[in-house]
Protein backbone atom coordinates (compact mmCIF):
# COMPACT_ATOMS: atom_id res chain seq x y z
CA UNK A 1 0.00 0.00 0.00
CA UNK A 2 0.85 3.37 -0.55
CA UNK A 3 1.99 5.49 1.99
CA UNK A 4 0.01 8.80 0.80
CA UNK A 5 1.76 11.04 3.31
CA UNK A 6 5.15 11.02 1.26
CA UNK A 7 3.71 12.34 -1.50
CA UNK A 8 1.75 15.24 -0.05
CA UNK A 9 1.44 17.71 -2.39
CA UNK A 10 -0.35 21.08 -1.24
CA UNK A 11 -0.84 23.81 -3.83
CA UNK A 12 -3.03 25.73 -1.89
CA UNK A 13 0.09 28.27 -1.44
CA UNK A 14 1.41 28.71 -4.81
CA UNK A 15 1.78 31.72 -6.76
CA UNK A 16 -1.38 31.86 -9.16
CA UNK A 17 -3.40 29.78 -6.93
CA UNK A 18 -6.76 31.03 -6.39
CA UNK A 19 -8.34 31.49 -3.03
CA UNK A 20 -10.48 28.04 -3.85
CA UNK A 21 -7.50 26.09 -4.21
CA UNK A 22 -7.48 22.72 -2.30
CA UNK A 23 -4.80 20.48 -0.91
CA UNK A 24 -3.31 17.69 -3.60
CA UNK A 25 -2.12 14.16 -2.70
CA UNK A 26 -0.33 13.42 -5.84
CA UNK A 27 -0.62 9.93 -5.39
CA UNK A 28 -4.44 10.46 -6.64
CA UNK A 29 -2.46 11.18 -10.20
CA UNK A 30 -0.73 7.62 -10.19
CA UNK A 31 -3.27 5.18 -11.87
CA UNK A 32 -4.86 8.19 -13.68
CA UNK A 33 -5.43 7.80 -17.48
CA UNK A 34 -3.74 9.15 -20.00
CA UNK A 35 -6.92 11.33 -21.35
CA UNK A 36 -7.08 13.03 -18.00
CA UNK A 37 -10.07 12.67 -15.30
CA UNK A 38 -11.66 14.98 -13.18
CA UNK A 39 -9.09 14.77 -10.72
CA UNK A 40 -5.95 15.04 -12.91
CA UNK A 41 -7.80 17.66 -14.51
CA UNK A 42 -8.26 19.40 -11.66
CA UNK A 43 -4.62 19.39 -10.23
CA UNK A 44 -3.11 20.85 -13.69
CA UNK A 45 -5.96 23.91 -13.56
CA UNK A 46 -5.25 24.42 -9.65
CA UNK A 47 -1.26 24.62 -10.96
CA UNK A 48 -1.76 26.90 -14.07
CA UNK A 49 -0.81 30.82 -13.17
CA UNK A 50 -3.72 33.24 -13.90
CA UNK A 51 -5.98 29.70 -14.88
CA UNK A 52 -4.31 29.38 -17.98
CA UNK A 53 -4.12 26.25 -18.81
CA UNK A 54 -1.61 24.85 -21.05
CA UNK A 55 -2.16 22.39 -23.63
CA UNK A 56 0.69 19.38 -23.17
CA UNK A 57 3.21 18.39 -25.52
CA UNK A 58 2.79 14.79 -26.00
CA UNK A 59 5.97 12.69 -26.61
CA UNK A 60 5.20 9.14 -27.18
CA UNK A 61 8.74 6.51 -27.42
CA UNK A 62 8.49 3.03 -28.11
CA UNK A 63 9.43 0.00 -25.73
CA UNK A 64 12.64 -0.69 -25.17
CA UNK A 65 14.10 -4.15 -23.69
CA UNK A 66 13.05 -4.10 -20.33
CA UNK A 67 10.73 -1.46 -20.43
CA UNK A 68 6.74 -0.89 -21.61
CA UNK A 69 6.28 1.94 -24.44
CA UNK A 70 5.45 5.52 -22.74
CA UNK A 71 3.91 8.58 -23.74
CA UNK A 72 4.92 12.12 -22.01
CA UNK A 73 2.82 14.59 -21.31
CA UNK A 74 4.57 17.84 -20.89
CA UNK A 75 3.41 20.99 -19.47
CA UNK A 76 6.20 22.89 -19.92
CA UNK A 77 5.22 26.21 -18.35
CA UNK A 78 3.97 24.35 -15.21
CA UNK A 79 7.75 22.21 -14.84
CA UNK A 80 5.85 19.16 -14.57
CA UNK A 81 6.02 16.23 -16.99
CA UNK A 82 3.72 13.31 -16.18
CA UNK A 83 4.74 9.52 -18.02
CA UNK A 84 2.20 7.62 -19.14
CA UNK A 85 2.76 3.71 -19.19
CA UNK A 86 -0.21 1.45 -21.17
CA UNK A 87 -1.88 5.11 -20.71
CA UNK A 88 -1.56 4.85 -17.13
CA UNK A 89 0.23 7.64 -15.03
CA UNK A 90 3.62 6.04 -13.41
CA UNK A 91 5.85 8.92 -12.49
CA UNK A 92 5.92 12.78 -12.55
CA UNK A 93 8.92 14.76 -13.54
CA UNK A 94 9.46 18.17 -11.87
CA UNK A 95 11.66 20.49 -13.06
CA UNK A 96 14.38 23.61 -11.37
CA UNK A 97 13.45 25.31 -14.54
CA UNK A 98 16.04 23.10 -17.14
CA UNK A 99 15.38 21.30 -20.16
CA UNK A 100 12.88 23.87 -21.45
CA UNK A 101 10.87 23.39 -18.41
CA UNK A 102 9.80 26.11 -15.90
CA UNK A 103 10.71 26.05 -12.32
CA UNK A 104 8.16 23.93 -10.72
CA UNK A 105 5.62 25.90 -8.17
CA UNK A 106 4.10 23.02 -5.98
CA UNK A 107 5.41 21.62 -3.20
CA UNK A 108 7.15 18.38 -3.10
CA UNK A 109 7.19 15.38 -0.70
CA UNK A 110 9.42 14.86 2.66
CA UNK A 111 9.99 18.29 2.61
CA UNK A 112 12.18 18.74 -0.27
CA UNK A 113 12.55 21.72 -2.34
CA UNK A 114 14.15 22.37 -5.63
CA UNK A 115 16.65 24.82 -4.94
CA UNK A 116 18.01 21.94 -2.12
CA UNK A 117 21.61 21.14 -2.71
CA UNK A 118 22.80 17.79 -2.91
CA UNK A 119 24.24 17.64 1.29
CA UNK A 120 20.58 18.74 1.71
CA UNK A 121 19.08 15.87 0.28
CA UNK A 122 21.22 13.37 1.42
CA UNK A 123 20.67 14.81 5.26
CA UNK A 124 16.73 14.74 5.02
CA UNK A 125 15.99 11.56 3.01
CA UNK A 126 19.86 9.54 4.15
CA UNK A 127 21.64 7.57 1.47
CA UNK A 128 20.14 6.39 -1.26
CA UNK A 129 18.71 2.90 -2.95
CA UNK A 130 21.05 3.67 -5.53
CA UNK A 131 23.76 6.50 -6.69
CA UNK A 132 24.15 6.69 -11.41
CA UNK A 133 26.32 9.22 -13.39
CA UNK A 134 29.24 10.77 -11.99
CA UNK A 135 32.00 11.62 -13.91
CA UNK A 136 31.84 10.42 -17.54
CA UNK A 137 29.04 9.01 -16.95
CA UNK A 138 26.91 12.54 -16.80
CA UNK A 139 25.20 14.20 -14.25
CA UNK A 140 24.72 12.20 -11.00
CA UNK A 141 21.43 10.80 -9.64
CA UNK A 142 20.07 9.78 -6.00
CA UNK A 143 17.53 6.67 -6.12
CA UNK A 144 15.23 6.17 -3.03
CA UNK A 145 13.07 3.48 -4.57
CA UNK A 146 11.10 2.63 -1.04
CA UNK A 147 10.40 6.79 -0.93
CA UNK A 148 9.47 6.89 -5.11
CA UNK A 149 12.16 9.41 -5.76
CA UNK A 150 14.99 9.88 -8.00
CA UNK A 151 16.78 13.50 -7.71
CA UNK A 152 18.52 14.32 -10.48
CA UNK A 153 21.34 16.61 -10.54
CA UNK A 154 22.53 19.08 -12.62
CA UNK A 155 26.56 18.09 -11.96
CA UNK A 156 28.58 15.24 -12.80
CA UNK A 157 31.30 15.58 -9.81
CA UNK A 158 30.05 13.05 -6.52
CA UNK A 159 32.38 15.12 -4.33
CA UNK A 160 30.60 18.53 -5.43
CA UNK A 161 28.09 18.73 -1.38
CA UNK A 162 26.58 21.69 -3.35
CA UNK A 163 25.48 20.66 -6.68
CA UNK A 164 22.01 21.72 -7.52
CA UNK A 165 18.71 20.07 -8.45
CA UNK A 166 17.90 19.20 -11.77
CA UNK A 167 14.68 17.74 -11.54
CA UNK A 168 13.06 14.94 -9.41
CA UNK A 169 11.49 11.84 -10.55
CA UNK A 170 8.61 11.17 -8.17
CA UNK A 171 6.89 7.13 -8.54
CA UNK A 172 5.05 5.04 -6.81
CA UNK A 173 7.11 3.82 -3.91
CA UNK A 174 9.25 0.12 -4.84
CA UNK A 175 9.50 -2.18 -2.31
CA UNK A 176 13.09 -3.23 -2.06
Amino acid sequence: MLNERLFYVSLSGMEGSSSQSRDFLITKLFGCAANGGEYFNSFITHSAEGGVVPRPEIKAYAALKNRPACEYHNYKPLGVSFCFENSILKAAHVYNGTHGFSVYKGDLPLGLRLNMKGQDIVRILGEPDDKMGGGRGGPISLAYKDKGMQINFIGSNWEDRDNEVDSITIHEPVET
